[in-house]
């Protein structure tokens, strides 16, 4: 491995380290406030870059009217462990759950 991929490799484990404790926040959030969630994307395949960002998605049965506050508590977490996050809703794109992995 020469220099530059070696400092992708050390920033990429630095990410997944950031991802992982963001993802296990909010799992321990949302299960507090009844939801649901999953993850999909580079997280969910074990394919983490120092790009990656966290892909989470929300399973059926929440409130429909607080999904703007649901997205805002969540980019909070994710932002407090400089993360960026994308959220989605299985109710508009359940295409993702096919993809998706359960938060431990």
């Amino acid at each position: 491995m020469n220099r530059w991929e070696h400092i992708k490799a050390e920033r990429a484990a630095k990410r997944k380290r950031g991802l992982i404790h963001a993802r296990d926040r909010i799992a321990e959030r949302a299960r507090s406030e009844g939801l649901e969630i999953r993850v999909f994307g580079s997280l969910a395949r074990d394919r983490i870059s120092e790009m990656s960002d966290l892909d989470i998605l929300v399973m059926p049965g929440f409130d429909p009217d607080k999904r703007y506050s649901i997205m805002a508590w969540m980019s909070e977490l994710a932002a407090e462990d400089d993360v960026p996050i994308d959220v989605a809703f299985a109710d508009v794109s359940p295409e993702l759950a096919r993809d998706s992995v359960p938060c431990p």
